[in-house]
């Protein structure tokens, strides 16, 4: 037996601080519901002219990895990269909850109000819809979104899972959004 585990019936007497979970979010489910509005940050051929690809054939197959890339960016920023309606369902949220890919324009489940993107009100077994501003995608971002595309493309053949490339999240770091799930 440990030596920690001898005593422990005797730690509260230190008066050890205790950690209430009621200060965390649980149970987290993100969708998003509408994107009529959202339009890709990216183009094709200008994906082309950065990986110096010349021919058509793999045309649809870029397409993949350019969608695939942006979904990798927006979830490493755990910011939208349009406009879109999200739906967060929650078993509980705190006040003054961060909610991912922000930025929010506006919250429409009535109840609930938003003060940037921060959710004002909390509670349990949460439901809302809210929707997202255009974010600003400058070239850096544009950039990570190429270079992880074409670390797809390079790599469509390997056996082994692909990841986000380290110079991607270097890239990508001074635009990262922390929300704790």
């Amino acid at each position: 037996m440990a030596d920690y585990e001898k005593n422990i019936d005797q730690l509260s007497e230190f008066l050890l601080p205790s950690y209430q979970n009621s200060n965390r979010a649980s149970g987290l489910d993100v969708s998003f519901v509408d994107e009529s509005e959202y339009v890709e940050p990216y183009s094709l051929d200008e994906f082309k002219d950065h990986a110096q690809i010349d021919f058509a054939t793999d045309d649809n197959l870029l397409e993949l990895y350019l969608k695939a890339a942006r979904i990798d960016v927006e979830n490493y920023l755990q910011k939208s990269l349009g406009i879109r309606t999200v739906n967060l369902l929650a078993l509980t949220l705190p006040k003054n909850y961060r909610l991912p890919f922000g930025p929010v324009d506006s919250i429409s489940t009535i109840g609930f109000s938003n003060f940037g993107d921060l959710l004002v009100e909390g509670g349990e077994n949460i439901n809302i819809e809210y929707v997202t501003k255009v974010t600003l995608v400058n070239d850096s971002i544009k950039q990570s979104i190429y270079k992880q595309a074409y670390n797809y493309y390079e790599n469509r053949n390997s056996n082994e899972p692909t990841q986000m490339d380290s110079i991607v999240k270097v890239i990508l770091n001074p635009y990262k959004s922390i929300t704790l799930f």
